[in-house]
């Protein structure tokens, strides 16, 4: 039940694109490159998913396989010194006893929080928390279906509460929740209704303004998902658009981030078939492909959202580039103009990247799912 898996449609179109020869790649710079990390499939775990999260000098990370019990591990990555040289030294947290994390971690105070999609005493899906000083992991809340089934994606932390969604319930195709971190309930603060409003959250909530902001793999007018909002104060839910899986792309599945107005995201699927990066007016619904992929040099398939920095868009595609094991790329919002950072190699440098990136002190950290010395994935820092 890897996240490959769950996106059944993303799949057929990457192995429909791995029988068609691409086109040549552009020759282009690359930025430096540094793989921190490669997972063993061991105890550290393999296929780490969800953005990294930068926490004083240490990046913490979490892989959907692997782990002391199979199920994923939470890790540590801590820069030292090797013969002289700068390096991230690995120390594995916890194996995680739930089933398929599959969201980053979020930290609050001492602990940082996530989610499993499978496990739980209801085979469900929970929300766990790990001491990061200890390693001590305890779940903070199983699902069992009357609140929704299978949690997906990286939680947010406001005011006491986290909000996150899960892709299904006994009722429904998906609701969103929010569980206060004292007293322990957690709330259904909306129920997904398909062809309405959208199916299948996933992706990290965006916080602006007292709305949240999401988006929806399937459902809307189209069935190729939604951007929809949702207004903590009225407790209203709105579909801000409908994708339609041409153009403008479809079934997007990572969060969004805001600026001046627009959510900017990405679709793996639809545009000119690799994918698109989009913007959605937050108040109009309005929408526009900032970029589509080609499927060449630029890549394929972005399953990561974007972030923001110094006016400029960032993110990973899970295919293309040189040797077809994805990138790392910038855009200009304004005037799309793209540029590819990295293409990764599959080799010891990592592949097929599906998940964001974080940015510190100029430097673009992330993981690769695949790839590494043992096939397990990385973690990687680019510098532009």
């Amino acid at each position: 039940m890897t996240i490959l898996k769950h996106n059944l449609r993303l799949s057929a179109w990457v192995a429909a694109c791995a029988a068609m020869p691409l086109a040549a790649p552009c020759a282009a710079a690359a930025p430096k490159l540094t793989t921190l990390y490669s997972f063993t499939g061991a105890s550290d775990g393999s296929e780490p998913v969800g953005p990294l999260l930068f926490s004083v000098t240490k990046l913490y990370g979490v892989t959907e396989a692997g782990g002391s019990q199979g199920n994923g591990a939470v890790v540590e990555l801590a820069p030292g010194f090797v013969k002289g040289k700068r390096v991230y030294i690995e120390s594995t947290l916890a194996g995680i006893a739930d089933a398929y994390p599959v969201g980053g971690l979020t930290e609050v105070g001492a602990y940082a929080y996530s989610v499993s999609e499978g496990g739980g005493p209801n085979t469900d899906g929970a929300i766990f928390k790990i001491n990061l000083a200890t390693g001590a992991l305890v779940d903070v809340h199983d699902f069992d279906g009357t609140d929704g089934t299978f949690p997906y994606g990286t939680v947010l932390y406001e005011g006491g509460c986290l909000f996150g969604t899960t892709i299904g319930s006994n009722n429904s195709p998906g609701t969103l929740f929010k569980l206060n971190l004292s007293t322990g309930v957690l709330t259904t603060l909306h129920v997904f209704s398909a062809s309405t409003d959208g199916a299948t959250p996933r992706g990290a909530l965006l916080l602006e303004g007292g709305i949240l902001y999401g988006i929806t793999e399937f459902g809307g007018k189209s069935n190729e998902g939604t951007v929809f909002s949702y207004d903590i104060a009225t407790r209203k839910e709105k579909v801000l658009y409908s994708f339609t899986g041409g153009s403008d792309g479809g079934a997007p599945v990572s969060g969004l981030t805001y600026a001046n107005g627009l959510l900017y995201g990405t679709a793996p699927l639809g545009g000119s078939f690799y994918g698109t990066v989009f913007s959605v007016n937050a108040t109009t619904g309005a929408e526009k492909t900032v970029y589509t992929f080609k499927g060449t040099a630029d890549g394929a398939y972005p399953y990561a959202g974007v972030i923001l920095e110094n006016g400029l868009l960032y993110g990973t595609a899970y295919y293309g580039g040189k040797s077809e094991a994805g990138t790392v790329f910038a855009i200009d919002p304004t005037t799309g103009a793209e540029t590819t950072l990295y293409s990764f190699t599959g080799g010891a440098d990592g592949g097929f990247p599906i998940s964001g990136l974080v940015y510190k002190s100029g430097t673009f950290f992330g993981t690769t799912l695949l790839g590494g010395t043992a096939q397990d994935g990385t973690a990687f820092a680019l510098t532009p």
